[in-house]
């Protein structure tokens, strides 16, 4: 599971430099939203949630 959550977590640096948001991201993965909150949190990534109010499209 680390190699496999490694692989992920660079993907997901990935996509937060491009500004892809966290349910695109898990979209794109084919994780749920659970599996990502432990990648990001095992990683250190930082990766903020949608502002309150912001448009957004489904994933």
């Amino acid at each position: 599971m680390g190699e496999r959550d490694a692989k992920y977590a660079e993907r997901i640096r990935a996509f937060l430099e491009l500004g892809i948001t966290r349910r695109q991201c898990c979209g794109k993965l084919a994780i749920n939203n659970k599996a990502f909150e432990r990648i990001i949190a095992a990683h250190g990534i930082d990766y903020p949630k949608a502002r309150r109010g912001s448009t957004s499209c489904a994933a």
